[in-house]
């Protein structure tokens, strides 16, 4: 079986937690190969392609997962996502879970969820978001002030005019990230729903709204002192000015997770929103 290594480096700044799941998965005669070239060790792109792998396996956080999401969504390879980080909701096992992660591979003793991802296009660019699109005031704006102005639209017709710090665009697997933070509800993953939450709205009437997960959505800047960011998964990837439009949907790619078959999915994030 052909394994990626995909591992957060600021979280395993000496290589030494990679390189002792590294030598568990080769005494089992698994094939390995990091996505990032090292030293001593097969690479991705160059000893093999992404897509042949059997399994992508995602050592880190949540925003570990949420980049090699990237990686692997335009192709038929899961992701075994192992907890380097704190509360991590999209990973399987924690890190001294990991011979039990080896022996469900060694048996593929898993559960495939396949996960949403959303497509966000503006002007000429697209970009792909498993947890959320976020529309927020730039950083030429005060924390105490210059709030922003947004129009939202569900299938041309207008959901809210919101002025707040910004907007949230998540997916169900989303909803416990960023939109969780800033009052969104928590949504089983399996629900196919958007969720748009308002980022400290300045009125009480603008409230996180569950829509359709085939719901195409249109997010306009209408009033701001400096261009919004426009945050996929946590990442600025570039601005958006008064009156340009913002179109978020649902995107035909998925990704793929493999989790425990005994994992229930509430007795998990109990246990993660109640982590310390």
């Amino acid at each position: 079986m052909k394994i990626g290594i995909h591992y957060n480096i600021d979280k395993d700044s000496d290589f030494s937690k990679t390189s002792a799941v590294i030598e568990k998965l080769q005494k089992e005669d698994f094939e390995v190969y990091l996505t990032e070239k090292t030293d001593g060790y097969l690479c991705v792109g160059e000893d093999i392609e992404i897509a042949n792998l059997d399994c992508l396996i995602v050592l880190g956080g949540d925003g570990t997962i949420l980049s090699a999401s990237k990686l692997v969504f335009e192709y038929d390879v899961a992701i075994l996502g192992i907890n380097l980080g704190n509360i991590g909701f999209l990973t399987s096992y924690e890190y001294d879970e990991v011979d039990s992660a080896i022996e469900a591979l060694l048996g593929w003793n898993f559960r495939v969820e396949e996960r949403h991802v959303i497509e966000t296009s503006v002007a000429s660019e697209t970009y792909y978001a498993l947890n959320e699109v976020a529309v927020a005031r730039g950083s030429g704006n005060s924390p105490f002030g210059h709030i922003a102005s947004y129009s939202v639209y569900a299938n041309n017709n207008i959901m809210d005019n919101i002025v707040a710090d910004g907007i949230i665009v998540s997916t169900a697997t989303g909803s416990t990230a960023y939109s969780l933070s800033a009052g969104g509800p928590v949504v089983e993953p399996s629900v196919d729903v958007m969720i748009v939450t308002p980022i400290c709205a300045h009125s009480l009437q603008s409230r996180p709204i569950c829509v359709s997960g085939n719901t195409k959505i249109v997010l306009e800047v209408t009033k701001t002192t400096f261009p919004c960011n426009i945050i996929i998964d946590g990442n600025v990837v570039g601005k958006l000015r008064v009156d340009e439009a913002l179109l978020i949907e649902k995107s035909k790619k998925k990704v793929k997770l493999l989790k425990p078959k005994g994992e229930n999915f509430y007795n998990r994030l109990h246990t993660k929103l109640t982590k310390r």
